[in-house]
C-alpha cells in the first residue's frame, strides 16, 4: 500500500482525513494519521479543534460561556 505523508497535510486538513476515513478499510492509514496528529500536539503547533459533526453539541462550549439574558418593557401608553 502507497505510503501517505501526512506531514505535508495542514492542520484542518489532518482533521478532514480523519473526519472522513475508513478506519475499518485503512487501519494502517489512520494510525499513520493519529500519530502524525499526536506528534504535533507535543511539539505544540497543533492547536486546531476538531468541528463539530451536524447535530453534535459542544458542552464545553457552554460551561465555558457566559450566556447573558436581558429583557425589558415597553411601556403601554393609553
Amino acid at each position: 500500500m502507497k505510503q501517505i505523508d501526512y506531514r505535508q497535510y495542514k492542520d484542518d486538513e489532518l482533521l478532514d482525513v480523519e473526519r472522513n476515513i475508513n478506519k475499518q478499510a485503512f487501519p494502517e492509514r489512520y494510525k499513520q494519521l493519529c500519530d502524525e496528529i499526536s506528534r504535533r500536539k507535543k511539539l505544540g503547533c497543533f492547536n486546531l479543534k476538531p468541528q463539530l459533526k451536524e447535530n453534535e453539541f459542544d458542552r464545553d462550549y457552554c460551561r465555558r460561556s457566559e450566556i447573558i439574558f436581558e429583557f425589558s418593557t415597553i411601556p403601554r401608553i393609553c
